[in-house]
């Protein structure tokens, strides 16, 4: 799992950039939860939205066997 608070890596430039990146993906995340989510959606952490939105698609298939 990647996390916001840890340093990758000595370089300043490098570190800058992971955080510029991960920054960027929360944003895209927010974006996407306030213009396609139900409102009840808008309020999760990303861990929770990953596990209810995203994995969902496991849960829906079920085999009789």
């Amino acid at each position: 799992m990647v996390t916001v608070n840890k340093i990758p890596t000595s370089s300043f430039k490098m570190n800058e950039l992971d955080l510029l990146i991960k920054l960027f993906a929360y944003n895209l995340l927010e974006l996407f939860k306030n213009d396609h989510c139900l409102t009840s959606a808008n309020n999760y952490t990303i861990d929770r939205f990953r596990r209810e939105i995203i994995q969902s698609a496991g849960v829906l298939i079920h085999h009789a066997r």
